[in-house]
């Protein structure tokens, strides 16, 4: 029985689309320490598991966590009164660090703490070449991106603290700086992924097996590719979807009568991209950028009633050996794997069903949340005695729009 929506309760149907419409905020000088301003400047795929749901989690528990672009005055208002600015993803360029000190120090004057929230491996060399390959996709060259690396290890250095996904990431970041750092792992909003994705309904109905992601190095997917390609010879009424960016190699391996192309909708929806996949794929090669990550596609998977087969990179400790999905390292076993649950309608089932609890109850929000103000808490007050700041900010904004 295929269970999609049914732990997604009735009040949240249709409601609190946190990406467009997030809930309202209580006020700052009521709320529950620490008070906290994520400043954004995209509406990637990171911003929504790192920012967006959770702070949507924690306003609901009556936390005061603000999200916004510090350049615009208005949703910089918002970080009037808080503990402490979490930059998501951001840095000072080389020439901008004069500025960025000193509004550093202002902030600091105010009893503010800066913290740093970083989902990938963005400051080590050993990256460069994914690093690369993403920076093509915003139009920079690797000279730009190696300067992005090094801008952003240099303001890190200048920050009181970083949070980060997994215990891996953050041994490496504390073997680059001596910024404290906080682990708080991903979670998924199962209720708003299940909400939104219900208003996609399914347009194919053979069996599919489906990859998503963004852009990446293809020693990623070629094993995954070269299963696919005779996986669909030998199972002609399978079809493969391809969602997000569009990877050569997978859209080459299937026949074009078999095949499914998606592009990424709108981060508002999303979750839709995923529609009709019955067995989600999850390759990563074993590199040092991929050992950062985390398995947060097969939480979404889980969410789609999806049963997953994955790489052992990242996802063989959250999955197990054949417990909640299925584990494949080269082609051969990328095929038996595929295989066996094509063949296999109730490990189909039972796996995708075992994944799905494992994942609403342990990763989920907003279950998880609590362990944002928990981290957020111990870094500030860790900077807070480091520096010799006062407790509590001022409610003044002068200095706020600086940086």
């Amino acid at each position: 029985m295929r269970t999609r929506g049914a732990w997604l309760s009735p009040e949240r149907r249709g409601a609190d689309r946190v990406v467009e419409r997030p809930p309202a905020l209580p006020d700052a000088a009521r709320a529950p320490l620490p008070r906290v301003f994520f400043a954004t400047q995209d509406r990637s795929g990171p911003l929504i598991w790192r920012c967006l749901w959770p702070a949507a989690a924690l306003v609901r528990q009556g936390y005061y966590v603000a999200h916004g672009r510090l350049q615009n005055p208005r949703s910089a208002q918002n970080a009037v009164g808080t503990d402490a600015i979490v930059f998501n993803r951001m840095s000072w360029l080389g020439t901008e660090l004069p500025q960025g000190e000193a509004f550093i120090a202002e902030q600091h004057r105010q009893g503010r703490v800066l913290l740093f929230e970083m989902d990938d491996d963005l400051i080590s060399i050993d990256c460069r070449e994914q690093l690369h390959l993403l920076g093509a996709q915003e139009g920079l060259s690797p000279g730009e991106v190696d300067d992005a690396i090094l801008r952003r290890l240099e303001s890190i250095h200048r920050l009181d603290g970083v949070t980060v996904t997994t215990e891996h990431l953050a041994g490496v970041v504390r073997g680059l700086t001596d910024t404290p750092v906080a682990v708080v792992p991903n979670a998924i909003d199962w209720a708003w992924f299940q909400d939104v994705s219900l208003g996609a309904p399914r347009q194919d109905r053979r069996l599919t097996i489906g990859w998503a992601g963004g852009r990446r190095l293809e020693a990623d997917t070629a094993p995954l590719a070269e299963a696919w390609r005779r996986v669909a010879r030998r199972y002609p009424h399978v079809a493969f979807k391809v969602a997000g960016y569009q990877a050569p190699d997978l859209l080459a391996a299937v026949p074009e009568a078999q095949r499914i192309a998606a592009r990424w909708e709108p981060l508002d929806r999303y979750a839709r991209a995923y529609a009709g996949i019955d067995i989600g794929c999850c390759p990563l090669a074993d590199t040092p950028f991929n050992r950062c990550k985390t398995p947060v596609k097969a939480y979404e998977y889980a969410a789609m009633d999806a049963a997953v087969v994955a790489s052992p990179t990242v996802y063989a400790a959250a999955l197990g050996p054949d417990k909640f999905g299925l584990l494949a390292d080269t082609a051969d076993a990328w095929e038996d794997a595929l295989c066996r649950l094509i063949e296999d309608q109730a490990l189909r089932f039972t796996l995708a069903a075992r994944w799905a609890k494992r994942v609403r109850e342990r990763h989920s929000l907003p279950g998880q949340a609590g362990a944002w103000p928990r981290a957020w808490a111990n870094l500030i007050g860790a900077a807070r005695a480091r520096l010799g700041l006062r407790r509590g900010p001022p409610l003044v904004a002068h200095g706020m729009y600086r940086g």
